[in-house]
C-alpha cells in the first residue's frame, strides 16, 4: 500500500480554486498561455525527496502512483530533479486530460477562461473518482475506509459552505467569468459530496444528501433568473429545462406543493396521482437470490456479449450499468450490493472474478436471441 494513502486529502484542488494559487480572480489567469497549461500545472507535484545516494528508480518501482489519480501508468511522466542541497526530487506530471463523464447541467459560456476551468474541474472530478476507487481496492480494513470517507465528506461540505459564500460575494464584482467559474465549482463540489456518499455508503451511518436540495442551496446564492441573464445559453429554454429537471420533477418539489395546498385549504392529490405526474410508480429494489457473479454475468451478456443487428441487446455505459444494478437490486439478505464488488465484476480484465464460461452455474441467455435481426 502506498505510504499514507489514507492520510492524504484528495480534494485539495477545490480549496486552491477558492482561496489558493488557482483562484480565478488572480491576474495571471487572464493570460491564455497560463490557462492552456492549467491541468498540467495543477497535477504536477513533487512526490518524493531522496538523498543523493538513493537510487530513485528503485523508489519509483516500489510505488503505485496511480493512487494519486491516474487510470494507468501511461497517463503520467516522472522526472528526477537534482538540487544543490544534495537531494534529488521526484516529480510527477500528467500527459493526458481526463474528460468528464458525469452529467452536470450548466449553460455553456463562450469564454476561453471559463472553458479552461471547466476542463480543470472535470479532470479533477475524474481523478477524485479514481482515488476513491483506489481506497476501496487497497484494503479491507473497514475502520480505515470509514475514517477516510467521513473525513472527505466533512471537508467537502466545509468547502461547499465556503464556495456558496464566495459565489455570493463574487457577484458584487460583476465579473461574469469569475461568477461562472465559482458557480461551476459549487456544482462540482455537490457532485463530489454525492459521489463519496454513494461509493462509501456501506461504511457511513448518515443518509446521503439530496442532489435537489444541494442544487437549491446553490440557487439561493445565484438565482435561475440571474444565472440565465448572465450566461445566455446556446441551448433554447435552458432555464426552463433546469427548473424542470432539478425542481419540478423532484420529490422535494412535490412535498412543497403538498404543503402549499394544505396551507391554502385546498385538496391535496393522492400519492398515486403524484407518482403518475412524475411518470413513475413507486417500487422497492428487487432481491437477488442467486450468486452475485452469475447475476451480473447476465447483464454483461446483454450489454457486451450478445449482439442484435450488430448492436448489444442493451446499450448503456459501464458506469450506467453499475448505477442501475446498485440502485435496483439487493442481495439475498436484502442488503445493498458492495460498490467495489459490482465495479470489479464489470471490469473487462477482471475475468478472474467473473463466473467461468464453462461453469454449470452460468446462465447462457444467448439462445433466446438467436435468429433476431
Amino acid at each position: 500500500m502506498p505510504d499514507k494513502i489514507f492520510e492524504r486529502i484528495h480534494i485539495k484542488l477545490y480549496e486552491e480554486i477558492l482561496t489558493g494559487r488557482f483562484n480565478p480572480t488572480l491576474a495571471k489567469f487572464s493570460n491564455p498561455e497560463i490557462l492552456r497549461t492549467l491541468v498540467e500545472e495543477a497535477n504536477t507535484m513533487c512526490i518524493a525527496i531522496l538523498p543523493m545516494d538513493e537510487n530513485p528508480r528503485e523508489y519509483i518501482e516500489s510505488k503505485d502512483f496511480t493512487t494519486i489519480g491516474y487510470l494507468s501508468e501511461t497517463d503520467f511522466d516522472l522526472e528526477i530533479r537534482l538540487k544543490n542541497n544534495n537531494v534529488q526530487e521526484v516529480y510527477i506530471k500528467p500527459v493526458n486530460i481526463y474528460e468528464l463523464k458525469e452529467i452536470i447541467d450548466i449553460p455553456y459560456f463562450n469564454s476561453y477562461k471559463c472553458v479552461s476551468y471547466l476542463e480543470l474541474l472535470g479532470d479533477e472530478f475524474e481523478r477524485i473518482k479514481i482515488r476513491a476507487e483506489k481506497i476501496l481496492e487497497k484494503t479491507n480494513n473497514e475502520k480505515l475506509i470509514r475514517a477516510y470517507a467521513n473525513k472527505h465528506i466533512q471537508i467537502a461540505k466545509k468547502q461547499f459552505h465556503d464556495a456558496k459564500r464566495t459565489l455570493f460575494e463574487i457577484q458584487k464584482t460583476s465579473n461574469t467569468e469569475d461568477i461562472y467559474i465559482f458557480f461551476a465549482l459549487n456544482l462540482f463540489i455537490t457532485k463530489t459530496i454525492l459521489l463519496y456518499q454513494k461509493m462509501f455508503k456501506p461504511y457511513l451511518n448518515q443518509e446521503p444528501d439530496s442532489e435537489v436540495v444541494l442544487f437549491c442551496e446553490v440557487l439561493k446564492e445565484l438565482s435561475l433568473r440571474k444565472l440565465c441573464s448572465i450566461f445566455p445559453s446556446s441551448k433554447p429554454g435552458y432555464c426552463n429545462y433546469v427548473k424542470k429537471s432539478f425542481v419540478e420533477r423532484s420529490r422535494l418539489f412535490n412535498e412543497m406543493v403538498i404543503e402549499a395546498k394544505t396551507e391554502q385549504g385546498k385538496d391535496v392529490k393522492d400519492k398515486k396521482s403524484f407518482s403518475a405526474f412524475q411518470a413513475k410508480l413507486p417500487y422497492a429494489p428487487a432481491k437477488c437470490n442467486s450468486q452475485i457473479n452469475v447475476f451480473v454475468d447476465i447483464f454483461i451478456q446483454l450489454t457486451d456479449g450478445i449482439k442484435v443487428s450488430g448492436k448489444p441487446v442493451l446499450e448503456m455505459s459501464d458506469e450506467d450499468l453499475l448505477n442501475f444494478i446498485l440502485t435496483n437490486f439487493r442481495d439475498r439478505n436484502g442488503k445493498e450490493f458492495s460498490y467495489y464488488t459490482i465495479h470489479t465484476l464489470l471490469k473487462k480484465y477482471r475475468v478472474d472474478k467473473r463466473i467461468h464460461p464453462e461453469s454449470p452455474k452460468k446462465i447462457d441467455i444467448s439462445k433466446h436471441f438467436k435468429g433476431e435481426k
